[in-house]
């Protein structure tokens, strides 16, 4: 998904205000249109190009789990974005794909050689069997003109046991 709405608006302000500075003979405006236009340019041109080779892996930490215990699924970012900190000036969030009814709490990125990786804690599971869905990562400029969502097409099956309870023998 790409929302660029915001960005365009800017751009359409920019070019509204050098035509207002030819047109009307106001040059005051030309370093504000100027600016308005690159703004929202660059900023569409950077999250782009962020987005563009991205490449986003899940790994969770068991399959099996008893019910209500949390999961821990780290969402891997690697490509050119990744590797050249490109990552590092975007507002970005990443999502492992928690089932509907459950609760995902990303912890701190931590950065190995040239990947992020996000540790995600996903819990309250109830008993049964669970396919997580798709892990996106939704990418954005600084100033919030721009957002991309970018998904991978993979799934992983979780199975939530009931709980066992000691029974004491009698013998």
């Amino acid at each position: 998904r790409r929302r660029h709405w915001r960005a365009l608006l800017v751009v359409l302000a920019g070019v509204v205000a050098l035509v207002a500075a030819a047109g009307f003979g106001t040059p005051a405006l030309r370093p504000i249109g100027v600016a308005l236009t690159l703004v929202g340019l660059i900023a569409i041109a950077v999250v782009e190009l962020g987005a563009r080779n991205l490449r986003i892996t899940r790994a969770i930490d068991r399959d099996t789990i008893v019910a209500g215990e949390p999961i821990r699924a780290t969402v891997r970012l690697s490509g050119p974005a990744a590797r050249w900190h490109l990552i590092n000036l975007l507002d970005w969030d990443a999502h492992a794909g928690a089932p509907n009814g459950c609760s995902e709490r990303a912890l701190a990125p931590v950065r190995r050689g040239a990947d992020v990786i996000q540790p995600v804690v996903i819990s309250g599971l109830p008993r049964g069997e669970h396919t997580l869905a798709a892990p996106w990562v939704g990418l954005g400029d600084p100033f919030g003109l721009v957002r991309v969502r970018r998904a991978v097409r993979t799934s992983n099956t979780v199975l939530a046991m009931a709980s066992t309870v000691p029974v004491a023998l009698p013998f």
